[in-house]
C-alpha cells in the first residue's frame, strides 16, 4: 500500500507540473487527421509522469540491473518519438537491441511450464529468441492498445496489480507502477488533459514483459498472456487483417477493438470501462489458474477463444459508420513500433 500510494503521488505531482509548465510546448498531438477524435492540441508526454514514479519505487525495492537498464532505454526511445517522430524500422531495431541487452544481463525466459504442470528448460538460443520476442511483442502491444483516453492507463493499473500478486517478494515494483498509473489516470481519462505517449506505453509494456519472467517456473508467461489478453488479441488481429488484405502490417488502421465498440454508439468512457472490466475478468482467470498450481495454458486458451470469438463477431458484422477500412495513417506517423494516433490518445 505504501509503494502504491508513493507511485500514485509522484505520478500525479509530475503530471500536474508538466501540464502547468511544459504541457503546451512539448510533444503536442494535433487533431490533424480524420481518425483523431480529440479536440485541440494535447500533450503526449505522460510517460514523463510515470517514469519518475517507477524509478523511485524501483530504487527502494532494489530493482535488478537488467530491468533498470532495459526500461530506461525503452522509455527514452519512446519519449524521443513523442517529441520528434523517429523512423519506425529503427525503433523496432532498437527494441530488439534492448531485448538482447536484457538477456545478456541475466533476465531471460529460461523455462516454460509444461501442460502437465512441470517446467521445461529452454536451450540458450531458443531462450534468446523467445526473450527478445516477448519483450518486443509486449512493448508494441501496449503501444497499440493506447488508442482511447484512459484505456491503456487503466489496463496498466489493473494488470500491474494482478502481476504484483504472483511475484516473489510481494511485487513491490509492480505495486508502485500500478500506483503511478492510478495517479496519472486522473489526467488521462476522457477528456484527457495528457496522453500516455509512446514513452509511457513502451515503459509499461517492457515492465510487464520482464516482471512476468521473474515468476517461478516460467509460469508468468501464460499468466501475463491471459491477463493482458485484450492487447494481445487486439495486436494479433491487427497483424492478421492487414496481412489478409495485402497491406503493410506495420501500417495503422482504424479497426481496433475500441473502434468497433465505438461504432455501436458507445461513448469513449464506456468503451474504456468495458475493456477495463474485460481485463479484470481475464486477470481473475489468470490468478485462479496460477493459484491452482497448473501450467496456466488451459486458462489462456479459454480466454483467447472467448475473446477471439467476440472480436471476430465485431470484425465481421456489417461495416458500421465510423470505421473506414481503407483509412490508415502514413508510415511516418503510425506503425507497430511507433504511434497509432487513431482515436483520442497517443497511439
Amino acid at each position: 500500500m505504501i509503494l502504491f500510494l508513493l507511485g500514485c503521488g509522484i505520478s500525479a505531482l509530475c503530471a500536474w507540473i508538466l501540464l502547468r509548465h511544459v504541457g503546451s510546448r512539448w510533444g503536442i498531438d494535433l487533431a490533424d487527421e480524420p481518425r483523431k477524435t480529440h479536440e485541440g492540441p494535447t500533450p503526449r508526454i505522460g510517460g514523463l509522469a510515470i517514469f519518475p514514479a517507477w524509478i523511485t519505487v524501483g530504487f527502494l525495492c532494489g530493482q535488478p540491473l537488467a530491468i533498470a537498464v532495459g526500461a530506461t532505454l525503452l522509455f527514452l526511445l519512446g519519449f524521443g518519438d513523442d517529441l520528434v517522430r523517429l523512423n519506425s524500422s529503427r525503433k523496432l531495431q532498437a527494441q530488439v537491441v534492448v531485448g538482447v541487452i536484457t538477456f545478456a544481463l541475466g533476465l531471460r525466459m529460461a523455462s516454460l511450464p509444461s501442460l502437465s504442470g512441470g517446467s521445461m528448460e529452454l536451450p540458450w538460443m531458443i531462450s534468446l529468441v523467445l526473450t527478445v520476442g516477448w519483450i518486443v511483442g509486449w512493448t508494441n502491444a501496449m503501444n497499440l492498445i493506447d488508442g482511447l483516453d484512459g484505456l491503456a492507463t487503466g489496463i496498466i493499473l489493473i494488470g500491474m496489480a494482478f502481476t504484483a500478486m504472483i511475484l516473489p517478494g510481494g511485487g513491490g515494483v509492480a505495486w508502485g507502477v500500478a500506483g503511478a498509473a492510478a495517479g496519472f489516470f486522473w489526467f488521462n481519462f476522457p477528456r484527457a488533459k495528457m496522453f500516455l505517449g509512446d514513452g509511457g506505453a513502451y515503459l509499461a509494456g517492457y515492465l510487464f514483459a520482464v516482471l512476468s519472467l521473474t515468476a517461478p517456473g516460467g509460469r508468468g508467461v501464460p499468466f501475463l498472456a491471459t491477463l493482458l489478453s485484450v492487447p494481445l488479441l487486439d495486436t494479433a488481429f491487427a497483424f492478421l487483417r492487414r496481412a489478409w488484405r495485402g497491406l503493410p502490417v506495420m501500417k495503422g488502421d482504424a479497426e481496433h477493438i475500441h473502434h468497433h465498440l465505438r461504432a455501436f454508439g458507445w461513448k469513449s468512457p464506456v468503451v474504456a470501462l468495458v475493456l477495463h472490466g474485460a481485463t479484470a475478468v481475464a486477470g481473475a482467470v489468470a490468478w485462479v489458474a496460477f493459484q491452482n498450481g497448473g501450467s496456466g495454458w488451459k486458462g489462456l486458451i479459454g480466454v483467447l477463444l472467448a475473446g477471439g470469438s467476440g472480436i471476430w463477431f465485431l470484425a465481421t458484422r456489417p461495416n458500421p459508420a465510423g470505421i473506414d477500412q481503407n483509412n490508415s495513417a502514413s508510415p511516418a506517423s503510425s506503425s507497430v513500433a511507433g504511434s497509432e494516433t487513431v482515436s483520442s490518445s497517443s497511439t
